[in-house]
């Protein structure tokens, strides 16, 4: 019978998980939004961008910003399909052995041996982001109401050398359902509710300084779950003897200086560190920190062409099985076709090389300028894929 081994779960993680990109066309850029975001994006990347706008826009819908990542380095899932494969022909086998010959038993054990080695330690990750906001921009003081959800989560299986010490003679009595090896799911998951104020001042020059703040309320979550591969059920998720959770305060600042069709940007996220521990499970926790972000970008935009590049000046610890970091290095660019469509290409580093290289690209569609559809896909390396999706109004 088929097992679900890390199977289901994993599944999951690869199909609706997703760096920061509550906006597709930001997501599409390669993620760079600390100096291109639009003032209704603002609140999830720089709110001092609350007070760059048109003079014809009043208000702001953004009902959702969603996208999801995921990535699978070692091709876990094809080892774990494979696995199951070898484990129901052993099962088979085992209550019926004239399923095979001895030479095919042999050879069977020996590739479920391999396969379940293969697997050690080989992660499957990804992420979700979720945002939504109102907006209305102002020449005296820019408001927004925004949510926002990050969520990141890492799945790995865990071998443990009992479940491979034994011979063909000891079929008979080897068990299949109670496996010592064992796999996990591993997640953080950040909510904010907030209020985004931005300011921007004329200057005697001809340029423009812009300033914003969000205070906000924030809420963490820790997941932890651990089952041995044949007993890791879904169906056991939703326990909260897997899940911690904190509330808290927090707080962004951004800053912007406009000089003709060039911007430069600096924006600080959550400026108020944030600790938080898993449950213990197995006789196992995991601690995080939410840290400080700072972020540094300039971008150009002559309305026609937007270009744009950004680096993170702070790493940034994920909640990962590895403990890695991250630092990303990000560029954008856009064409414009009279504010109706847009067509745009994006790529971002990590500079602490823990994530692969990713390219991005995006279309939007945005008639009369004020309904935006906008779509983004990004792929890297070893399985890496990833798609956004942003629907808003801009009256």
């Amino acid at each position: 019978m088929k097992r679900t081994l890390a199977l289901c779960p994993l599944s999951l993680l690869a199909l609706s998980l997703g760096a920061q990109a509550q906006d597709a066309r930001v997501q599409a850029m390669g993620g760079a939004g600390s100096a291109n975001a639009s003032y209704l994006a603002a609140p999830f990347y720089n709110p001092a961008l609350l007070s760059n706008f048109d003079e014809s826009d009043d208000i702001g819908l953004l009902l959702p910003g969603l996208a999801i990542r995921g990535r699978d380095e070692d091709n876990l899932q094809d080892q774990i399909d494979h696995f199951q494969d070898l484990n129901d022909a052993l099962s088979a086998i085992q209550q019926d052995p004239s399923n095979a010959t001895q030479a095919q038993t042999e050879q069977l054990i020996s590739q479920w041996q391999d396969a379940l080695r293969q697997m050690n330690g080989d992660t499957l990750d990804g992420e979700l982001e979720l945002g939504l906001a109102v907006a209305i921009p102002s020449r005296t003081l820019g408001m927004a109401l925004f949510a926002s959800l990050r969520a990141q989560f890492q799945g790995r299986v865990n071998i443990d050398g009992d479940d491979l010490d034994w011979t063909p003679v000891e079929l008979p009595n080897q068990d299949f359902d109670n496996l010592q090896s064992n796999a996990q799911i591993l997640g953080l998951a950040v909510a904010d509710l907030g209020l985004t104020f931005s300011h921007g001042w004329d200057l005697a020059s001809g340029d423009r300084l812009m300033l914003g703040v969000s205070p906000k309320a924030q809420r963490l979550y820790t997941y932890l779950y651990q089952a041995d591969v044949n007993n890791f059920d879904e169906d056991d998720w939703d326990n909260s003897q897997y899940r911690e959770e904190k509330s808290g305060l927090n707080l962004d600042l951004g800053l912007a200086y406009q000089h003709g069709d060039w911007r430069l940007a600096l924006s600080g996220r959550d400026l108020f560190k944030q600790d938080i521990e898993s449950a213990l499970v197995a006789g196992q926790r995991f601690s995080y920190s939410l840290k400080p972000r700072l972020t540094l970008g300039g971008a150009y935009d002559n309305g026609w062409l937007a270009a744009t590049l950004e680096t993170e000046l702070t790493k940034t610890e994920l909640p990962s099985l590895k403990d890695e970091q991250q630092q990303w290095l990000r560029a954008g660019l856009e064409l414009d076709a009279f504010q109706w469509a847009q067509l745009r290409l994006g790529y971002r580093h990590d500079l602490e090389g823990s994530q692969d290289d990713v390219l991005t690209a995006g279309i939007g569609i945005s008639p009369f300028d004020t309904l935006h559809l906008d779509l983004a896909a990004e792929t890297g390396k070893d399985d890496h894929l990833g798609a956004a999706l942003t629907l808003s109004f801009t009256f």
